[in-house]
């Protein structure tokens, strides 16, 4: 007749957290860069102002950009707007 097998208290395995670490950094250092320039930018120049006035309620997340360029392409966001006259 058989036995049942018995499970032993111990550990099966062991994961070696040295290894996991610095293959987690290795990647992370690897993904870093590409996840920088990953979005799209749009290059203006801002407008200065003399006298700017604090908005209390204002939030940043809130805000519509829009963006105007030296060749008179408008930005709304990140998309362009058509300008038809």
């Amino acid at each position: 007749m058989r036995r049942p097998p018995t499970r032993s208290p111990e550990p099966i395995c062991s994961i070696n957290t040295t290894v996991f670490l610095s293959i987690l950094l290795a990647l992370l250092f690897r993904m870093m860069p590409t996840a920088r320039h990953s979005y799209r930018t749009i290059d203006v120049d801002r407008a200065g102002v003399r006298h700017p006035a604090p908005i209390p309620g204002a939030l940043r997340d809130d805000a519509t950009v829009v963006a105007i360029k030296r060749d008179s392409k408008v930005f709304l966001g990140l998309d362009e707007v058509r300008l038809d006259n």
